[in-house]
């Protein structure tokens, strides 16, 4: 079905095809929608969505509404993405995480952070509480707008609130945004921070650390911490794997 999409350059001719042969299972459709979301083609996945919402025997449901809502986030029109959640409450669903964090980020992909954080703050209030990947979503979109004392602040704000924390995808991405910010000091005091607490360190987060440095000596020293913190993980990790065989 995919190449058939793909050579009519319309999902819905190929919908409406296999349907009137009963060749279109379920199955079939979500698998189409998934391939088309891993692709990126966006405005066939709308396409498809606006035609199966018409359908009285396909059940147009919260997973429906969040692939069409994250659809028109990433085209750019996140007032489409947003008359969408309204449909959704209408029909009597209300929109989960998964879908406030996508119109979140729609909002702020077209640089609308005013409205983005409206948004968090909504979520903080009323529900449903934002997850990490909220969070992750924001903060990289402030960093893509190269707003580092905002991206800053959101992420400082999560340490005065109950539920989401930073996790390791968090601090890879707060360590390499006070890179670009020119803030050294303060990325290798949360790479120091990152380790105390206990998080995996990997490729990521020594590729962020070390990105920036301003000179040679710098980086060459940052190369030496990395290698130590690289030598006392497999120390603990050795030590950890004769305990347990022991």
């Amino acid at each position: 079905m995919m190449r058939e999409i793909e050579e009519s350059d319309s999902a819905v001719s190929v919908l409406q095809t296999h349907r009137e042969a009963k060749t279109l299972s379920k199955k079939t459709i979500l698998g189409t929608l998934m391939r088309l979301r891993q692709l990126k083609k966006w405005s066939s996945i709308v396409e498809a969505l606006d035609w199966l919402k018409e359908q009285e025997w396909w059940n147009f449901g919260v997973q429906d509404f969040n692939l069409l809502v994250t659809a028109y986030g990433k085209l750019g029109q996140p007032e489409k993405a947003e008359s969408s959640i309204s449909m959704m409450r209408d029909s009597g669903l209300e929109p989960n995480v998964a879908i406030l964090t996508s119109l979140l980020e729609a909002y702020a992909r077209m640089g609308n952070f005013i409205q983005a954080e409206t948004i968090l703050t909504q979520m903080l209030e009323a529900g449903p509480a934002p997850t990490e990947v909220t969070y992750q979503t924001y903060i990289n979109m402030l960093c893509k707008a190269k707003r580092y004392e905002d991206a800053e602040r959101i992420f400082k704000s999560m340490e005065d609130r109950d539920g989401a924390k930073p996790d390791a995808r968090l601090f890879n991405l707060m360590i390499h945004t006070y890179g670009k910010a020119g803030k050294i000091t303060e990325s290798q005091n949360l790479f120091r921070k990152m380790k105390s607490l206990g998080f995996p360190l990997s490729a990521v987060t020594f590729n962020s650390l070390m990105a920036f440095q301003n000179t040679v000596p710098d980086a060459e020293a940052c190369l030496r911490q990395v290698a130590l913190s690289l030598r006392c993980n497999l120390l603990i990790s050795s030590q950890t794997s004769s305990h347990t065989r022991g």
